[in-house]
């Protein structure tokens, strides 16, 4: 389980962000937090967040800043050569060419684990990973600045000193020390790389693509059922939806745990089609038969996203993965995107570690859905600098008896254009 992600000079961030699963205490919507109980049973994180903020003011730029994270781990060792890519902060002269840094703190089984680099475009300055048990003092695993590493003596030994012997000597100024170790095989580094590869991120909305990893998750009946419960609470105009595949998946496909991460799967699927079942009446409103839509042909865009997002949540919480969804409620109405977050947070899931963080300008979530902690804001300043701020903190705390969501809407708690609301009559037309 991730509990903190947080990043500097990326895209329209300059100074360091925060995006922190650990929950204030509040008494509302308990249901919307875990327990890690092989970490600690009084502990308790957060199942979601959800992101605000006006248009182009850098919610989706959230979302870039981790994909980036996330890819570097990946390929800074396999794709070495290609180049950092890194977009840094460009409107302040201080940033442009000052390192930007990257850190995620996170939890495997009852270990805490922190790791992060800091970086430009031509080398990395420092990368680190620490570890803590519960209720122990952190210690370091390995840290470099430069070209200088320490790298823990125990961990060392127990990695038969591949880590002093090989590790290092594949590890270039471009090159982070655990995507070399991932790739060698260093255990604590795979189990790392699992945490890594069980986050999902979906930032662009491209049905075909996403259909295809559906189809793949609603294949098996361990999914299919809980699918289709959704779907028919979800009141979409059918009563269930089938498929039709020439190629079954192979196991191996089918139940590894970074199966969301490559969304395309045509390798695993030759072809498919989906159905839905409707029902016929006679003139007098009985019952007749039962006949099938093709699914993608006559049912509506948002259906057809509804039901991949069904997939992916499904899939997500039975596998305990870290789900990030741009323009969550982008095709759907208010009521389908309240029936999704309240799934997610079904107390029969409590057992999961499953995450969700999304962008939304849905603010019907805002005063029955989500915990006052759970929602953060994103605004630009007049510098164009973006800046990450959690509705409730201690030390700017929201009451519980005000609206969130009139107050939101009438800009009183940020996370809206200050241009349009001190002009309320820009835009107007004048017809006279």
């Amino acid at each position: 389980m991730i509990l903190k992600i947080s990043f500097s000079n990326i895209f329209s961030f300059k100074d360091e962000q925060e995006i922190s699963f650990y929950p204030q205490p509040l008494k509302e919507l308990r249901e919307n937090q875990s327990i890690l109980n092989e970490y600690s049973a009084n502990d308790i994180f957060l199942k979601q967040l959800a992101i605000y903020g006006h248009n182009s003011h850098g919610k989706t730029n959230v979302i870039k800043g981790i994909v980036f994270f996330i890819n570097f781990i990946k390929t800074s060792f396999t794709q070495q050569g290609k180049g950092i890519g890194l977009e840094n902060f460009m409107l302040n002269t201080s940033s442009i060419n000052s390192p930007s840094k990257f850190e995620f703190v996170f939890v495997i089984r009852n270990i805490r684990y922190r790791y992060g680099f800091i970086l430009t475009n031509d080398k990395i300055y420092e990368e680190w990973l620490y570890y803590a048990p519960y209720a122990t003092k952190e210690n370091y695993l390995f840290y470099r600045v430069d070209k200088e590493f320490r790298i823990s003596r125990l961990w060392n030994k127990e990695s038969n000193n591949k880590i002093n012997t090989i590790g290092l000597a594949l590890t270039t100024e471009k090159v982070l020390l655990l995507s070399v170790l991932i790739a060698q095989g260093n255990e604590t580094a795979t189990k790392i790389a699992e945490v890594i590869n069980s986050i999902t991120i979906i930032k662009d909305w491209h049905e075909n693509e996403l259909m295809k990893g559906a189809v793949a998750i609603f294949s098996d009946p361990k999914y299919a059922i809980p699918i289709n419960k959704l779907i028919k609470d979800a009141d979409l105009g059918f009563i269930s939806i089938f498929d039709k595949i020439e190629k079954s998946l192979s196991n191996s496909s089918r139940y590894d745990k970074g199966f969301l991460h490559n969304i395309i799967y045509e390798k695993h699927i030759e072809r498919f089609e989906l159905y839905t079942n409707h029902t016929v009446y006679e003139e007098n409103k009985n019952e007749k038969r039962v006949i099938e839509f093709d699914f993608l042909k006559n049912e509506s865009a948002g259906s057809i996203k509804f039901f991949n997002l069904t997939c992916l949540v499904v899939y997500a919480i039975q596998n305990n993965q870290f789900l990030i969804i741009d323009e969550l409620d982008s095709k759907l109405h208010s009521d389908l995107v309240q029936l999704m977050i309240n799934y997610f947070n079904n107390l029969q899931f409590q057992s999961s570690t499953a995450q969700l963080v999304f962008t939304t300008h849905n603010t019907i979530l805002l005063d029955e859905d989500l915990r006052r902690d759970q929602i953060l804001l994103v605004e630009k300043n007049t510098y164009g600098e973006s800046i990450i701020r959690p509705l409730h903190t201690k030390d700017r705390p929201v009451r519980s008896d005000v609206s969130i969501e009139k107050n939101y809407r009438k800009g009183k708690l940020g996370g809206v254009s200050k241009k349009i609301r001190e002009n309320p009559q820009q835009g107007k037309l004048n017809f006279d």
